[in-house]
């Protein structure tokens, strides 16, 4: 099943000649910022690790400390080694930078962000190396009358922790291995955060063999990564590796500090890390030992063996992308808490707890910036704006009056919140201005239930009026009127932005937009229910994105007073005021994934779409899972739509 699968393609690397790799896969980086301004909870340094071995390290501290007034009391240490999969992945990548900046704050704790080098040019044992450092780094500047003022002065040195995320995890196990040996004190690693961690055998586990393609590591991928970052000859029962073999690593083992284990059932690595979890706590020696080991998704196999399984446990060093973005979606409302974490009161409105960092606009071009931003007031009493993304190689091509397209992209929100300049939405709307490429209006639509069904549509709607307006006017905005092609726009929308999209291709039909054109709309698991379940929900009611509950109460919100989950603008399928005019719309790209509840009625869509004589490109497919482009930035969905796009160019 594998082979299907290039894994060079899936990596997005390609071999050369000398042994090293050239990586095309490419995620924006954050610079460090050291200088607080009023809400910044989270300041950060870059420093030179090791300049012959161009290594780096980034220090978070939070504010609070620096700002608070108890004295000499001090804060934990934690090493963090971000997941790289051993041969890519930015150590200052904006995933990264959130990670660190939150683990620094809930802590609260001083985060080093290890750069260590990546494989084939270094091959491990570099990476456990340069984690190595990074240790004595700290323990330098802690002792140092001049060193580094954060470590110094606010560090506590005697309570140290190595983290470290699928690759980092195994670093993390190796380096405290490697510190047993050494003489670090008043240094101490007190514990070891293993999320994830990258382990490998030459013998299949059952984990891997049930998930042999998986969207995120197929077997094929891990075998390559391995390959390509093990020492030269050796295979995947190394220790390295495969440290359940017995190796010269064993007998430390006994000697590290406690460890946290963190495992996720639907990671093909997971028999891996509950079989390393296992060799970990069988080891006596040490009794201030410990192994707490969390899973999640479904129980582990055999119940979670003798570690129990804990339900409704949530450690302060776990990051969990998904259920961080959604917060307590388990739960079904009671009172005023409801099942996406937020609050409701007796006015209809509701307060939003859930927080994701946001990204300002970028209009100043510097040599890096592959894509320029710029935010725009769209309508200032309904407090609605956009940011307009610009790909840098068109501001700096010669290919005179050659434009290019107009997407507009209408955010995932469940209606009802998440920032429609969030760092997702931006990486998303930043890659695909590069690789379509296409100038892209990302628009701030109004949140329900302040603002119901059908206010979003007309934000859409004032978004399309105001490119319109700007393409025609000689004093428009320049993006607009000089490299925008207004008779080949599209409208592009994730989940509920989805809905947004096929409603105000709908009432596109109705309005005089020439000579802008609406040439296609680009439906990414877009949002529809019903009062009748269907197969797919009724087979996975308790979604860990998009519960049934969740779904329920996001249409309750949203929905015009009244109506159920059988009006239109829900349920497109029924008969309504909107029928009339499906046939005129443009052609339409409807994706979905089979571990989405909401699939038969995506599904049953595009099938009415095709009944009214829409051209419809249909693209389901049976490996993912509602907000998968959030979670999994390397899926194919912008090679799809750049495809549609082309194939409908007027």
């Amino acid at each position: 099943m594998s082979s299907n699968i290039n894994p060079y393609e899936h990596c997005k690397i390609v071999c050369n000649p000398d042994g090293s790799i050239t990586r095309h896969l490419w995620f924006p980086t954050i610079k460090a910022n050291h200088v607080a301004c009023p809400g910044d909870p989270v300041l950060s340094k870059d420093f030179t690790l090791n300049a012959k071995k161009k290594t780096r390290i980034r220090v978070y501290m939070p504010t609070t400390k620096l700002t608070s007034n108890d004295g000499d009391t001090r804060i934990p240490i934690i090493f963090f080694y971000p997941s790289t999969g051993w041969i890519q992945f930015n150590w200052d990548s904006i995933f990264t930078n959130l990670h660190c900046s939150k683990l620094a704050l809930k802590v609260p704790a001083i985060v080093v962000d290890v750069e260590y080098r990546l494989a084939p040019e270094n091959k491990i044992p570099a990476q456990y190396e340069d984690a190595m450092d990074a240790i004595l780094w700290v323990r330098e500047h802690a002792l140092d009358p001049n060193g580094e003022q954060w470590i110094r002065d606010y560090g506590d040195i005697s309570s140290c922790y190595q983290y470290g995320s699928g690759s980092g995890g195994n670093i993390a196990f190796f380096v405290a291995l490697k510190a047993t040996e050494m003489e670090l004190q008043p240094l101490r690693i007190a514990g070891n955060i293993m999320n994830q961690p990258i382990f490998g055998g030459m013998q299949r586990t059952n984990s891997e063999l049930m998930n042999p393609i998986d969207q995120v590591l197929p077997l094929c991928v891990l075998d390559l990564i391995l390959e390509l970052s093990l020492p030269e000859g050796e295979d995947r029962d190394h220790w390295y590796s495969n440290p359940m073999v017995e190796g010269p690593h064993t007998s430390a083992i006994s000697k590290i500090g406690s460890c946290l284990v963190i495992g996720f059932c639907g990671d093909p690595l997971i028999d891996r890390q509950q079989d390393f979890a296992q060799i970990v706590r069988d080891v006596e020696v040490n009794p201030a030992a410990v192994v707490e080991v969390y899973y999640d998704g479904k129980p582990p196999r055999d119940g979670g063996r003798q570690f129990g399984w804990p339900v409704d446990t949530d450690p302060c060093f776990r990051f969990d992308v998904e259920s961080d973005i959604l917060g307590d979606h388990r739960v079904p409302r009671s009172g005023i808490r409801i099942c996406i974490g937020r609050g409701e009161f007796k006015d209809g409105s509701i307060t939003r707890h859930l927080r994701i960092p946001t990204i300002k606009a970028n209009h100043v071009a510097c040599p890096e910036d592959p894509v320029l931003s710029k935010d725009f007031t769209l309508n200032a009493k309904k407090k609605t704006r956009i940011r307009v993304y610009m790909p840098t190689t068109k501001l700096t091509s010669n290919d005179g009056d050659t434009r290019i397209p107009i997407i507009f992209f209408y955010h995932s929100n469940g209606w009802i919140q998440l920032n429609w300049d969030s760092i997702f939405t931006n990486l998303h709307c930043l890659k695909l201005a590069l690789e379509v490429p296409a100038i892209v209006v990302n628009v701030e639509y109004r949140l329900a239930p302040e603002n119901r069904i059908p206010a979003q549509y007309e934000d859409a709607m004032d978004a399309i009026l105001w490119v319109r307006e700007h393409a025609l006017d000689p004093n428009g905005e320049q993006w607009i009127r000089d490299y925008g092609d207004i008779s080949s726009c599209y409208q592009y929308g994730c989940s509920s932005g989805g809905n947004i999209a096929f409603f105000v291709a709908l009432k596109a039909t109705e309005m005089e937009l020439q000579p802008l054109r609406i040439v296609g709309n680009i439906m990414h698991q877009p949002m529809f229910g019903g009062m009748q379940r269907t197969n797919s929900e009724l087979m996975n009611p308790m979604d860990e994105v998009v519960p049934l509950c969740a779904l329920d109460l996001a249409w309750e919100l949203s929905l015009p007073e009244g109506e159920d989950r059988d009006h239109w603008y829900s349920n497109p399928m029924v008969e309504g005021p909107h029928t009339s005019a499906i046939s005129k719309i443009g052609s339409c790209l409807v994706i979905g994934f089979c571990g989405d509840p909401m699939i038969d009625r995506q599904q049953d869509f595009a099938e009415m779409l095709v009944r009214h004589g829409v051209q419809i490109d249909g693209r389901f497919d049976i490996v993912g899972f509602h907000g998968i482009e959030v979670i999994n930035p390397k899926m194919a969905l912008f090679g799809i739509i750049k495809d549609f796009i082309l194939r409908n160019q007027p």
